[in-house]
């Protein structure tokens, strides 16, 4: 939600802008990260946009088409300057001849324009790195010192926060969760009979995979466990998404964020291979820049009731990502990083400008033609795909932990809501008169199991590199965009 509409800031909303504000700094710092947000939100064909996991879209895409115009800007007068002397030289030759006074002119003219080039590069370090410094303390957030977009734009992209229904184009349904950190599954025979307290058999009450997961939900929102999110979510296989009322207005459009509630407990009750709903149980913490995410769903097999959980976590914001908080604060500062790198910047961007103007033409084809693309494909085949991706947040998360702190804080949130809902779980099968024993020996199983993901420690990886945000916005497979598809043991790799 933009900051312009949003309701009076409160002191955990202030703490969850961290990571707005770090993204939109890095979107005016990084142009690869500033293509792949443009190609995610503003333009992302008739495929349905991922979860936000806490990040304002709204604020990021307006820094994004801000960040993009400013460079945009500086590109025009850079090439504005080369073709003037590219143009005057010969001129001054022709008019001239090859004398000494000729000579000397051209070089000046030569000189003059490679000065500016480097003035225009130092403008753009200069300005750019003031705009992102500058976001981390405003106390308005970032979304309010953007000019505003497209009013159907921003009220897609709000909509996206408020989704309950996820659209998911790959094998894994969790898309842009991050890392799978535990995963378990419980089974209950709803045949057998408990015993009261004098060993009487008791009777046996019908089970409903709705009444346990709206259980689960009560008591996860009565837990008392801070800035936590509870939500059913309908999550739709992206190739099946015409099968579900209301997610399709047209089949030449991108799905809708939202169903109607009705769709969301068909699917508890009755979901298909296709079309499933979970309980989204979604926990923040250190400014939102480390999120777990459980997701829980009961469901009724023959004579059996099961239970599955999964926890995935998005660890902080890779440190090549947070770079902003590293920006001189004074101006002069700021004046000093842009004197000292405009020419080594400049020198470098004229190297790789053949490259660099490729990659764009590329880049451009590649939004422009998507659509057409993806409409001639809708009218040829039976099916489409119109599901989402990797995701924001995952791809700027860091791939290994660095803090204990973050180590321990995410263990014991994930350690509290499975307490929590094997707690409720257990109860609801006795009070329906059903015998628990196997199920509380299955509890025990799983609070001995442990998980782990890679090392805390500091790590040489770059993810600002121009590479993977090129790939990611062009549609290309990255390791940031694969880890939502991994499916394991929760034991991942660490990453080097």
């Amino acid at each position: 939600m933009g900051v312009s509409t949003a309701p009076p800031r409160t002191m955990a909303a202030a703490r969850a802008s961290g990571v707005d504000r770090l993204l939109c700094a890095y979107a005016w710092l990084e142009p690869s990260f500033a293509r792949y947000v443009y190609t995610v939100l503003i333009r992302p064909g008739l495929c349905a946009i991922p979860p936000a996991y806490g990040v304002d879209f709204v604020a990021l895409a307006r820094h994004t088409m801000a960040s993009r115009r400013h460079r945009a800007l500086v590109i025009l007068l850079a090439t504005l300057d080369v073709l003037l002397v590219v143009a005057a030289v010969p001129i001054v030759f022709a008019v001239g001849g090859l004398s000494a006074g000729t000579l000397f002119t051209a070089v000046i003219l030569v000189a003059g324009g490679t000065f500016l080039i480097f003035v225009l590069t130092g403008w753009h370090l200069y300005a750019s790195r003031t705009r992102a410094s500058s976001m981390l303390s405003d106390p308005d957030g970032p979304g309010a010192s953007a000019p505003r977009l497209n009013k159907d734009l921003e009220e897609r992209l709000r909509a996206r926060a408020d989704a309950n229904v996820i659209v998911f184009g790959h094998g894994i349904p969790f898309v842009g969760a991050g890392k799978l950190l535990n995963r378990w599954k419980v089974q209950v025979d709803t045949t057998k009979a408990g015993t009261d307290a004098k060993g009487n058999v008791r009777t046996i009450l019908p089970v409903s995979a709705e009444e346990l997961q709206k259980a689960l939900s009560v008591t996860i929102r009565q837990a008392g466990i801070p800035d936590i999110k509870v939500h059913n979510r309908l999550f739709v296989a992206g190739n099946y998404a015409t099968r579900v009322r209301g997610l399709l207005l047209q089949r030449e459009q991108p799905p809708t964020s939202s169903v109607d509630r009705s769709e969301i407990r068909k699917a508890i009750q009755n979901g298909s291979e296709t079309a499933r709903t979970y309980l989204c149980i979604e926990k923040d913490s250190w400014a939102g820049e480390l999120v777990v995410t459980v997701f829980v769903r009961a469901v009724e097999f023959g004579t059996d009731l099961f239970v599955e959980f999964y926890a995935y976590v998005l660890l902080p914001l890779h440190p090549v990502v947070a770079s902003a908080d590293k920006i001189p604060v004074t101006w002069l500062g700021r004046v000093g990083q842009a004197v000292r790198y405009a020419v080594p910047i400049s020198l470098q961007l004229a190297r790789r400008t053949p490259g660099t103007l490729l990659l764009m033409a590329r880049w451009r084809w590649f939004i422009t033609m998507r659509p057409t693309r993806q409409r001639r494909l809708i009218r040829k085949l039976s099916t489409f795909n119109y599901g989402a991706s990797g995701g924001i947040r995952a791809a700027v998360a860091a791939k290994q932990r660095e803090w204990l702190f973050a180590y321990e804080d995410e263990e014991m949130v994930v350690q509290t809501l499975r307490t929590q809902i094997l707690k409720v779980i257990v109860e609801y099968v006795k009070d329906h008169g059903i015998d628990a024993s196997d199920l509380e020996r299955q509890q025990t199983r799983i609070f001995h199991q442990t998980y782990k993901i890679g090392d805390i420690k500091g790590r040489n990886v770059v993810i600002g590199d121009n590479t993977i945000f090129n790939d990611l916005a062009m549609g290309w497979s990255s390791a940031e965009d694969e880890d939502d598809d991994k499916n394991g043991d929760g034991k991942g790799a660490s990453d080097s």
